[in-house]
């Protein structure tokens, strides 16, 4: 496993949607857009075919994974897939995803079609079914602000999380969690850690199902 430091050359511009902004749900942090175009481009470099990928967010807010990836990713990402918890947040992602949508004829936007936004509990969902490789690309909660609705108290909603995913033979997850995260070893439990990066106080996983 390599650890670098991404930088906003490596990157692009740290400008949310070129400087629009996006509709956000009530008590749902806000989340970087420069860390999610990171996840993203660590996302692409995952599948080395060079086909394009579907993305899937379960965790996914108000939608700022999603909205990047139809902005900035058009050329590798062929569908966008998003659920979340929270009924007001799956309503906000749609309505940024409709937003760029009604952009998408300028240069400065692209839109990806189609697009399939969701209820869902992230602990249990079950994973879309795709014709092209799937990535799973998410911000899980931190615990500061919101944290998971576990289905077994007994352990943490990350586990639950990545055992969930491993279950439904996952094969690539990129996850970025708080720098101060020490539960590595929940995510090594049934992945390999390929690369990972520091910005923004987070710390972003690159990850590959083991055999």
């Amino acid at each position: 496993m390599k650890t670098i430091n991404l930088s906003v050359d490596i990157i692009g511009d740290s400008s949310l949607i070129n400087g629009k902004s996006l509709f956000r749900a009530e008590n749902v942090p806000k989340f970087p857009p420069l860390v999610a175009k990171a996840m993203l481009y660590f996302a692409v470099q995952s599948i080395s075919n060079g086909s394009k990928i579907d993305i899937y967010d379960p965790c996914c807010g108000n939608g700022t994974v999603l909205s990047i990836a139809a902005t900035y990713f058009k050329n590798k990402i062929a569908n966008l897939y998003g659920s979340d918890i929270d009924k007001e947040s799956v309503v906000a992602a749609e309505l940024n995803l409709d937003l760029i949508d009604e952009k998408s004829e300028s240069q400065t936007f692209n839109s990806i079609q189609p697009y399939n936004i969701f209820e869902a509990n992230a602990l249990g969902v079950f994973l879309p079914k795709t014709s092209n490789d799937l990535v799973v690309v998410s911000d899980p909660p931190f615990g500061r602000v919101c944290d998971w609705k576990c289905l077994d108290e007994g352990s943490h909603g990350l586990d639950q999380f990545v055992t969930n995913m491993f279950s439904q033979n996952q094969e690539r997850i990129v996850l970025c969690y708080d720098n101060s995260f020490e539960g590595k070893h929940i995510l090594q439990k049934h992945y390999v850690i390929m690369n990972s990066a520091n910005l923004k106080n987070r710390t972003i996983y690159s990850l590959r199902a083991k055999d």
